[in-house]
């Protein structure tokens, strides 16, 4: 399947992202998002977006995701993948990421939230920072929520040239396995004061491994 160019609205507001598929709370209902073997390209805002619904990717590559241009924060947003728990009624459910390329971000390659499962021999190279403040710019960003811990398994992966880190885990646990982060003044970044993802030896690692605040 090839995915390029999504439009925003008319009048140039909101995304257009590439797939978006979420939980409708209306009818207590959802899909299970699979994808397999396919481009989405150049979509505004986020390239794949999914919210309280199982993720299966299996071989997709997503680049060259676009920032959104006005709004509140011009400048935001444009990330690869972007895979959360649905807000209201919470609702979360777990992700599959493998053989998988994401390429040329801003903010986040892939943005995770609440949300559990593993990724694995993917690579996100080229995340860039947010434009209007220099904010941002990592390549897995794992965001654990209080309802709902995330516990994310990252093997085999490579993270190439994030603008700030290759991995964050903010108040989310998980290891690292056998994975590369290269071209970032931080390889790994964990928030939760005691909670250390495991990142085992055979991991290959240019930058610092610390915790921030």
């Amino acid at each position: 399947v090839l995915l390029r160019d999504t439009l925003t609205l008319p009048d140039g507001s909101g995304e257009g992202r590439g797939i978006n598929v979420q939980y409708d709370p209306e009818t207590d209902s959802t899909g299970t998002l699979q994808v397999e073997e396919s481009l989405i390209e150049n979509s505004r805002g986020v390239g794949l977006f999914a919210a309280g619904t199982p993720v299966t990717l299996v071989e997709v590559t997503v680049r060259d995701t676009q920032p959104i241009e006005g709004g509140e924060v011009d400048g935001a947003r444009g990330q690869g993948l972007s895979i959360s728990c649905y807000p209201t009624p919470l609702r979360c459910e777990n992700i599959a990421v493998e053989d998988s390329f994401v390429d040329r971000s801003v903010e986040a390659g892939i943005a995770l939230a609440g949300v559990s499962g593993y990724l694995r021999t993917t690579t996100v190279r080229d995340t860039a920072p947010r434009g209007a403040d220099g904010r941002y710019g990592y390549g897995v960003q794992i965001v654990g929520l209080d309802e709902s811990p995330s516990t994310v398994h990252v093997q085999h992966c490579h993270v190439v040239d994030a603008d700030l880190a290759g991995l964050l885990f903010d108040h989310a646990g998980g290891t690292v396995l056998r994975s590369a982060v290269s071209g970032a003044d931080f390889s790994v970044v964990w928030t939760q004061p005691g909670v250390l993802p495991e990142v085992t030896d055979d991991c290959e690692l240019s930058g610092q491994v610390a915790s921030s605040p």
